[in-house]
């Protein structure tokens, strides 16, 4: 590693002793106050190619290594005129331009304001990015309820499930970093108050970690980085059947080089979900259900950025959670539903799941090219969750082979990630970029059961304990080309990952004791193409590979959740699935917004779906696994669009279609089902005022076939409002969602049992949010640490 290290430095300063050194430099002010304005945007344009900088904290910039040409120079920052002169070198080797003076324009300055009020998403070349904190239908919820309400994405509100264009396998990130947090617990962790947007990357180069086949959604926290001392409070409370509270602070303490960050978050209380199953035929039965969580979280994220030098940071930071979750489901069991109740079932559990991640990073820029630069970051982060469950049936006290037993489970889960990455620009337009990473998860699940099973003489006797350990280790090197060709970019990459992993599972039951062991190398291509029209068109193309690893939660062969008549358990047997995945775009600006055409089609191999059959031990249960089938396609496409239809009014909708072949085992049978689904959402932001803002939202989900279950149609109105107080310091925030309650969750299924059934959770809530800043406040806040001019969606940062 040393020596190719040794190399890159050599090739970069043999580059640099051939190119020119043409340089423009100086420092840009306020013209009324005389004073450096930091970090604002400068662009120094020739044809049909454009430089970029931004500024540093005493406005200073400087361009290196320019072609001796004629440049048009522009600056622009919020709340000010748009700064342009002529450029030309002549016989200069270096242009000093002194003190730049930029007017204030305060009527720009509110038309940018009211934008950043009202628009909620932002295409991107690579991604799509949705700024949580103007939506006002999400005050107060937790990540899932966020999700659940965005485009493309969907979270099942039986299981937690989260999904992206119809595909369960997604990758889920935190501030850019892999967590140990199972998803579907994560996304009810973090409340909305602490997520500051999410990015859609729907398919990522080869610089990312190939997990996740359908892409990854990356959730970023709120983090200021503002001048001086700053924060903000925030409280939100909800009511639907239950009452839940949700409380956050955010606070930074900013140098010149050095900037101090924490923000804690806090969301407790009830919530319930009621729902109703009727199975018909030979197993008839009504299940009258109503469950109950109590729920407290506490989420936590401090550390601080440091600027060693103009042009090294150093960035440590922890995020902890502690939570305490107590669930009851209390499902009554009759024949029909004007029969008496056959059994009571009294289902319970007390979960104390804690995490916490420890992060720490230097980032090196060299020179003045801020393409040009080496990072390395390292992970540590450590789970646990241990459970007391209960199984009691009122009705049938001794029964105590499918009810009446207790469960002690422990779980814990240790992650570490070492990633290197360097950055080398030659030429015009073109750089290389490299990395090296390395992963290793550890897990230890213990389950111990006072459940009695049937021996084969008659008897029974305790399952007693069983254990599963599992290693997972990753090693991996990644290379990526890119190129500008006049209106044409490219980029070209490959990234090679060799996978393993060692397993022990034992049961005390029948005193099984197995090994697992797999090693796969793989390799991981990809390609991107990016055409531009012309200034308001451009057509993207775009291809990878990628794999889906079966989860912790999809091989542990312990119970991982369950019912009276449904229990989960992983199958320890998976393997990997890959996907060849392609994705072309069409982008096109309007004087009013945006609007963008995707269209996409993924072949995979050896998938991973679910399977359902009998249990063996109580025919009316069933017992819900995991397994791998044959290759299957999906296809579709997405329209989205962010309009301006008026100055107060602003539009955001987007639709989308797509198709999918499922494959699996029903009741020890093969199915294959092809999953058509549409969906639509669009949401609205009226400017009354500038103290007073509006929105309203609907969305529609169509229905959705699974290989054991047909979903009937979903659909919903919010709506929201805003208004400033204190002198604009603080927001007051009213929300009222599912307006008509019509959100829930109905269905019908054949197999492995013919039923039909619905749920109902608490989807028509009403939130009353207050947000309050305080702090220094100036049009100097757009700041932003040099550490951030370096891409820090590393090789390993971006798994």
């Amino acid at each position: 590693m040393n020596k190719f290290l040794l190399l890159l430095g050599l090739f970069t300063q043999l580059v640099w002793s051939q190119a020119n050194k043409n340089d423009i430099t100086g420092v840009v002010i306020n013209k009324t106050t005389r004073e450096p304005i930091p970090f604002v945007s400068i662009y120094a344009t020739n044809g049909d190619k454009t430089w970029s900088q931004i500024a540093d904290e005493n406005g200073g910039f400087r361009f290196s290594n320019l072609p001796r040409k004629k440049y048009i120079l522009s600056i622009q920052s919020i709340g000010y005129k748009t700064y342009t002169q002529s450029i030309v070198f002549n016989n200069k080797d270096s242009i000093l331009l002194k003190n730049i003076s930029l007017e204030e324009n305060v009527e720009a300055l509110n038309t940018i304001v009211l934008r950043s009020e009202t628009s909620t998403v932002t295409q991107k070349v690579d991604r799509i990015v949705i700024n949580v904190g103007k939506d006002l239908t999400s005050i107060g919820a937790a990540a899932a309820d966020v999700l659940d309400n965005i485009q493309s994405v969907a979270v099942d509100p039986q299981t937690g499930t989260l999904s992206l264009r119809g595909n369960t396998k997604v990758r889920v990130l935190i501030d850019g970093k892999p967590t140990n947090i199972p998803t579907e617990q994560l996304l009810q962790q973090i409340p909305s108050n602490a997520i500051k947007n999410i990015e859609l990357i729907t398919n990522p180069s080869a610089k990312y970690n190939p997990e996740g086949n359908s892409g990854m959604i990356n959730i970023v926290l709120v983090k200021s980085t503002r001048l001086g001392f700053n924060g903000n409070i925030t409280t939100t409370s909800q009511y639907g059947r239950k009452f839940r509270q949700t409380s956050g602070i955010n606070l930074n303490q900013k140098t010149k080089n050095i900037n101090f960050f924490g923000n804690y978050s806090n969301n407790y209380g009830k919530k319930n979900t009621m729902g109703n199953l009727v199975r018909n035929g030979p197993s008839q039965s009504v299940q009258e259900i109503d469950g109950n969580d109590d729920f407290d979280n506490h989420l936590l994220k401090f550390g601080v950025d440091i600027d060693l030098t103009s042009s090294t940071a150093l960035e440590l930071f922890s995020t902890q959670t502690f939570n305490t979750l107590k669930y009851q489901n209390r499902t009554k069991i009759s024949e029909t539903k004007a029969t008496s109740v056959l059994s009571d079932n009294l289902f319970s559990f007390t979960r104390k799941p804690e995490n916490k991640s420890y992060h720490a990073g230097i980032y090196q820029q060299f020179g003045d090219d801020k393409n040009h630069f080496l990072s390395l970051e390292g992970q540590h982060s450590i789970r646990t969750q241990p459970e007391d469950s209960d199984w009691e049936d009122t009705l049938n006290p001794f029964d105590n082979f499918s009810s009446n037993y207790t469960e002690k489970i422990s779980n814990q889960n240790d992650l570490t990630l070492v990633n290197l990455d360097y950055t080398l620009p030659f030429g015009i337009e073109s750089y290389i970029e490299s990395g090296l990473s390395f992963r290793e998860e550890n897990t230890s699940n213990a389950n111990d059961s006072t459940q009695e099973v049937i021996t084969e003489n008659g008897g029974s006797i305790s399952r007693g304990r069983s254990t599963f350990n599992y290693q997972r280790k990753i090693y991996s090197a990644y290379l990526n080309y890119k190129q500008q060709f006049n209106k044409l970019d490219i980029q070209a990459g490959l990234r090679a990952e060799s996978y393993q992993t060692l397993g022990d599972f034992y049961t005390a039951l029948d005193q099984q004791d197995r090994e697992i062991k797999q090693k796969v190398n793989s390799i991981y291509p990809s390609f991107f193409a990016t055409y531009k029209l012309n200034e308001d068109r451009q057509l993207q193309f775009s291809y990878s590979r990628r794999v889906d690893r079966p989860t912790i939660k999809q091989i542990t062969p312990i119970r991982t959740w369950g019912t009276p008549l449904v229990t989960a358990q992983g199958n320890q047997d998976l393997e990997q699935e890959f996907t060849n995945s392609l994705e072309t775009r069409y982008l096109r600006k309007l004087k009013t917004g945006n609007v963008s055409t995707t269209l996409f089609y993924r072949h995979t191999k050896d998938p991973i779906n679910r399977t359902i059959s009998v249990d063996p031990i109580n025919n009316e249960r069933a017992i819900l696994s995991y397994s791998n089938f044959n290759s299957t396609n999906s296809y579709g496409i997405e329209i989205s669009t962010n309009l301006r239809v008026k100055k107060w009014w602003r539009l955001n909708a987007s639709s989308d279609f797509y198709s999918r072949k499922i494959e699996g085992i029903v009741a020890n049978k093969y199915r294959m089902v092809t999953n058509q689904l549409f969906n639509c959402r669009a949401s609205n932001s009226f400017t009354v005022s500038n103290k007073l803002s509006l929105q309203l939202s609907a969305m529609y989900r169509g229905t959705s076939e699974s290989l054991q279950r047909t979903r009937k149609p979903m659909y919903q109105i919010n709506t929201g409002a805003s208004y400033k107080i204190f002198n604009e310091k603080g927001t007051l925030s009213l929300a009222l969602s599912d307006i008509f309650n019509t959100y829930g969750y109905r269905f019908y299924s054949d197999a492995p049992f013919l039923q039909e059934g619905q749920f109902k959770w608490e989807t028509r809530k009403i939130t009353l949010g207050f947000v309050y800043h305080f702090g220094i406040k100036s049009k100097k806040n757009n700041t932003r640490r040099r550490k951030q001019d370096i891409p820090t969606q590393s090789s390993g940062g971006m798994f």
